[in-house]
């Protein structure tokens, strides 16, 4: 990003981590371009000499697009013509031989009474249409940014009323961003359940299971894990392939208070016998077909069927354990937090 005067063009570096809100990054970006005013009479080439940039190619190596801001006093242009700005939207006027790829400069009243916008762009990149849309996008960004400057940067309307109207009637509809939803994930898919049951949650290998069958299948398997001793940071073995009965045992364990570990079925019998025992897992949660790889004499088995809404359940009181979760690596597994929210 560039921020440029008639006289000198400043390369400058636009942080947006976080989402700062449109006054805030105001607010970070002035000392920096005090800063980079300092060194104005520093030319470009010596940049890009001490930047080590490749200034071969057509491409200039610093930047593509350049943004001029330009505060003249009120002599400087007619009389008619500063009447004429405050009483209309900002123009746009056209140079058929652009310097840049990308060119935007805006002229401003020294009253703040209105403003010239200038769009400069090479034809191979844009046509008139597009630069058009491009110069509303921009106006459109410059009232939401003056009308809500609390707001963050990404969350400030670009699309102006054709544009939505366009993509409505293609189906793009454009929706206003949703307020953060607060509570964990199991919180938010019980609460999608309710507003629609009917919709699909999950689609395994052909099958979709619902938002009331995936909350069925959940509470139903939680309770059974309940039943059997599961509950706060109590371990949990998850011994499935990827599956839709994966997804309902991870968050039946989240469910009961428990904490899941993952067994991955591929691995090797003395490799699961091994995080078996260093965990002290006393339920696993697999199928029929897997649990050929398990020592189901020191490890209660949870079957399960090919419908998530009938999973049964048989499990031991575990053990209390502390650490909320654990990840087994390739090497001894180690215990660390998992955060439930989504």
């Amino acid at each position: 990003m560039w921020s440029a005067s008639w006289r000198t063009r400043f390369p400058l570096r636009c942080d947006l981590t976080g989402q700062p809100a449109f006054q805030d990054l105001l607010t970070s970006m002035q000392p920096r371009i005090v800063g980079l005013m300092r060194h104005q009479s520093l030319p470009p080439t010596e940049i890009v000499r001490t930047a080590a940039l490749d200034r071969t190619g057509d491409e200039n190596p610093l930047f593509r697009a350049a943004f001029n801001y330009v505060v003249l006093p009120e002599p400087a242009w007619p009389q008619d013509v500063w009447a004429q700005l405050r009483s209309a939207a900002p123009t746009a006027v056209w140079r058929t031989s652009p310097k840049f790829e990308l060119g935007m400069t805006l002229v401003v009243d020294g009253e703040g009474g209105g403003l010239l916008g200038e769009l400069e762009f090479q034809s191979p990149l844009l046509d008139r249409g597009a630069a058009e849309r491009l110069a509303e996008n921009f106006r459109t960004l410059l009232a939401a940014a003056v009308a809500h400057p609390d707001r963050a940067v990404s969350d400030l309307d670009l699309l102006g009323a054709e544009e939505r109207e366009w993509l409505d009637a293609r189906g793009g509809r454009v929706l206003p961003p949703a307020a953060p939803e607060e509570g964990t994930t199991l919180d938010r898919i019980r609460a999608q359940a309710d507003r629609t049951p009917d919709a699909v949650a999950l689609t395994d290998r052909g099958r979709d299971l619902t938002y009331r069958q995936l909350w069925e299948a959940v509470a139903s398997l939680a309770g059974r894990l309940r039943a059997g001793g599961v509950g706060r940071d109590v371990l949990v073995g998850v011994h499935l392939p990827r599956s839709a009965e994966t997804v309902v045992a991870m968050l039946a364990v989240w469910q009961a208070g428990g904490a899941y570990v993952p067994l991955d079925p591929a691995y090797p019998a003395a490799r699961l016998q091994h995080v078996l025992d260093d965990s002290g897992l006393r339920t696993v949660i697999t199928r029929p077909d897997t649990t050929g790889t398990l020592d189901t004499t020191t490890v209660d088995v949870i079957p399960s069927t090919t419908s998530p809404r009938r999973l049964s359940a048989r499990a031991h009181p575990a053990r209390h354990r502390p650490p909320p979760a654990i990840s087994p690596s390739s090497s001894t597994p180690r215990a660390r937090p998992a955060s439930r929210r989504a």
